[in-house]
């Protein structure tokens, strides 16, 4: 009997450690499950805070995300050469004038930041393993095809308070929408893919769908 007592406890921990032993860590929550078609609202560039013409500029400015791929496309709808930063825009006054510029950016995003990383569209996408920004800025990580950090841009995501369902990322990549790549807030409100992905909606193509001005979509198929 006193065998089988002193048995007792050690198969209990055993059963007990044993499925501990294989668990892994939960990844970090995110603010917001980016996945899909997002679209401008209100912008502030240079200290402003304005709210995107609905007339002229309505889904002329979106992101993209493709969040298994870890890619992220910008869309500009506007003149080649001009207007293509909100509030400039020509986008649905003139559609027969303008069309379609977009970027491609690797991203890994970690609770409220995005990394990001740009790349030519067809390119592989680099990859981005998350580099914290205050350890990107004292030297840490670097631009490679697996590291992050170094020449990096980073975005902060915020909920906004008074919108419902609409975020704003803070800053978006030097550059993207107008943005100084510092301080510059955007704020959108998730669309369905087809305003991005085709078909046209009502009098102007989509990003991928314009005829002159179709964009190439940064992962080949998508």
């Amino acid at each position: 009997m006193s065998r089988f007592h002193a048995f007792l406890p050690w198969s209990v921990m055993l059963f007990l450690v044993g499925p501990m032993s294989g668990c892994k860590e939960d990844p970090p929550g995110k603010l917001v499950e980016e996945e899909g078609v997002w679209s401008l609202t209100h912008y502030n560039i240079d200290g402003e805070s304005e709210e995107l013409n609905e007339g002229t500029q309505k889904d002329a400015f979106m992101l993209k995300f493709q969040s298994e791929e870890g890619v992220m496309t910008t869309a500009t709808c506007g003149e080649m050469a001009t207007n293509n930063t909100p509030g400039e825009s020509l986008c649905r006054q003139n559609p027969s004038f303008t069309g379609w510029a977009c970027r491609c950016f690797s991203y890994a995003y970690h609770v409220d930041t995005m990394q990001f990383r740009e790349f030519a569209a067809g390119d592989p996408p680099p990859s981005v393993d998350f580099v914290d920004p205050d350890d990107a800025d004292a030297g840490g990580g670097d631009t490679g095809d697996t590291g992050g950090g170094g020449g990096d841009s980073y975005s902060t995501i915020t909920e906004n308070a008074q919108l419902a369902a609409t975020y704003a990322w803070t800053p978006l990549p030097e550059g993207v929408f107008g943005s100084d790549g510092l301080v510059d807030r955007f704020d959108f409100v998730q669309r369905a893919p087809t305003i991005f992905d085709g078909p046209e909606p009502q009098d102007m193509n989509a990003p991928y769908e314009d005829p002159d001005f179709a964009c190439t979509p940064c992962v080949p198929g998508s």
